[in-house]
């Protein structure tokens, strides 16, 4: 047989051989993959008749469902390309995601119909199309034949100047991340779980990893919370193939190791990885038989480049490295003028091969200062992406990765480019000037930080009126966790703002500052547990813990250090 080109050609060929098998499980509900293959075929078939046809982009309006996993899979089925919108996104964000996209449609579920007509697009209900007690609509529309090369999906990243980019990912790249592949488990024995939002390109590996290889994906519930919940969803469902962020990973580790007794291949990857979790999780995966590994990529090489199989971490090594590139993938660290560095050297990272995205959507420019000609690859043609990542090679090969080399940061697992915040927040009324900065919190993670200086010094309600209006421009990731006024800024020789005078008092120990509470003495006690896990040295007794920064991984922490 040839090899499937294209993802409908896969999963056609999955669904076969797996017809009986459970494709989706979603809230006691579940769908074969048959019953998959008819619900999608018979949406495409719709799709197609309202004008979809090869790279047609079509939003996707919905929360995490079956209908959702059945949208994607229609809209690639009829040729289109799908964009993913959270419905608890601010709505001018979306609108802007839609109008750059190019959508000519969108699919959306049940209680989101109303919502998603206020975009003045079409609008089918995929729970009405693709209804399982309707009758098949029978013979299949003539269907455009779909291209290896032709987009499958566009996700969109932060973007430097106030608007989020979108990424072109074709059906090559897709393929190229899952077929063939051996840093995950890939197979009808596994069981995947879909737990990031489908805005978030790890969302792309969970559904298609699982789908195109035969494995069962366990879709929660729209209002699943991860910390609450994981941990039982992880023992009910038997989860056997997880991909986890470090924050995530730590304080399952820390907290709930033995969630993760089912878990046969662990991948954790998008920000940096704690010694002492990869440590206490390597023994505990070597007494079950399971495997661990550290992954890394960017949207832009369609999620994943390289892996480094966790074996032993008993050594000195203080950086636990992304390794080495996956099959077909190519890494590089290059100096300015394109050449390799040596062993031990920093260089960015460059990532070539079948999974470097077209480029950034309606965006030449930007595309071709970012996605360049490869000239270490044999492939005429062939480009690299310029992550903006820096690294250096070990003696044995592995890479390590010693950041970004701008000031994009990873936020709950999302790469977030500092301006662009800025660019949004600057347009609130009253601001007259605004920078923003990354602090790490005590799991591991980064929160942001405003610092603003006012247009009137008297306007002494800035901080909150910013708060409301980060609100309805900026999803919860994007809105800053702390908000400082300040006279001036504080500028470097050269004239720039002096981003690291700005992070320095918020880098200090809280515990410092923070008197020895008196035994017995509950309100003291917790309010030092607050600045500790905030990093925050002033709290008042009616403060709110979330308006200071705090977060569900945060409050976990909290509640353990308190009992």
């Amino acid at each position: 047989m040839q090899e499937p080109a294209t993802i409908p050609e896969l999963f056609d060929d999955v669904a076969r051989r797996h017809a009986d098998r459970i494709a989706l499980a979603h809230r006691g509900t579940t769908l074969t993959y048959q019953e998959l293959q008819h619900r999608s075929d018979d949406l495409a078939d719709l799709l197609n008749r309202s004008g979809v046809t090869t790279e047609t982009v079509v939003g996707v309006y919905a929360e995490r469902s079956i209908e959702l996993v059945v949208a994607l899979l229609g809209v690639l089925k009829a040729g289109g390309t799908y964009v993913c919108l959270a419905p608890d996104h601010p709505r001018e964000r979306l609108a802007q995601i839609l109008a750059d996209a190019g959508a000519a449609s969108l699919l959306t579920t049940g209680r989101h119909r109303q919502a998603a007509e206020e975009f003045a697009l079409p609008v089918l209900d995929v729970a009405e199309t693709t209804d399982p007690g309707r009758p098949s609509v029978g013979t299949a529309v003539s269907r455009p034949a779909t291209a290896p090369d032709a987009l499958a999906y566009i996700i969109f990243t932060s973007g430097s100047t106030g608007r989020p980019k979108g990424v072109g990912i074709t059906h090559r790249n897709l393929l190229g991340l899952i077929h063939g592949q051996t840093y995950a488990a890939f197979g009808p024995e596994e069981t995947y779980l879909q737990l990031s939002p489908t805005s978030f390109d790890a969302s792309a590996f969970e559904i298609w990893g699982a789908l195109l290889s035969g494995a069962r994906l366990v879709v929660p519930a729209a209002s699943y919370h991860a910390l609450d919940e994981l941990p039982d969803v992880l023992r009910t469902e038997r989860v056997t193939m997880l991909l986890l962020t470090p924050p995530l990973f730590h304080e399952l580790v820390r907290r709930q190791i033995d969630s993760l007794g089912t878990v046969r291949r662990l991948v954790v990857g998008a920000e940096a990885m704690s010694l002492t979790a990869a440590r206490t999780y390597l023994e505990h995966a070597r007494s079950r038989g399971a495997s661990f590994a550290n992954v890394y990529g960017p949207t832009e090489a369609t999620t994943l480049a390289s892996c480094y199989e966790i074996t032993d971490l008993e050594g000195p090594e203080a950086i636990i490295p992304i390794g080495s590139a996956i099959d077909g993938a190519a890494v590089h660290l290059l100096d300015d003028d394109l050449n390799p560095v040596g062993p031990g050297a920093t260089g960015q990272i460059y990532i070539g091969g079948p999974g470097v995205a077209r480029g950034y959507v309606g965006q030449p420019g930007l595309t071709a200062k970012s996605f360049v000609a490869d000239p270490h690859s044999t492939v005429p043609g062939a480009r690299m992406y310029a992550t903006g990542d820096l690294g250096r090679r070990r003696a044995d090969g592995e890479i390590e990765f010693l950041g970004r080399g701008d000031d994009q940061v990873k936020i709950r697992g999302h790469r977030v480019e500092l301006g662009e915040v800025e660019a949004v927040l600057a347009q609130c009324p009253g601001v007259h000037a605004v920078a923003v900065t990354a602090r790490s919190t005590s799991v591991g993670s980064h929160q942001l930080v405003a610092h603003l200086v006012a247009e009137d010094t008297r306007h002494e309600r800035l901080d909150h009126d910013l708060a409301e209006f980060a609100a309805t421009r900026l999803p919860a990731y994007l809105r800053p966790s702390a908000i400082h006024l300040l006279p001036f800024f504080p500028l470097t020789p050269s004239g720039k703002i002096d981003r690291k005078a700005l992070g320095a008092r918020l880098d200090e120990p809280a515990s410092a500052a923070a008197p020895t509470p008196a035994p017995g003495d509950e309100q003291s006690v917790l309010t030092g547990i607050w600045q500790q896990v905030l990093g925050i040295d002033r709290i008042e007794p009616d403060d709110d813990f979330f308006a200071l920064g705090g977060d569900s991984l945060l409050a976990i922490r909290v509640i353990a250090d308190a009992e």
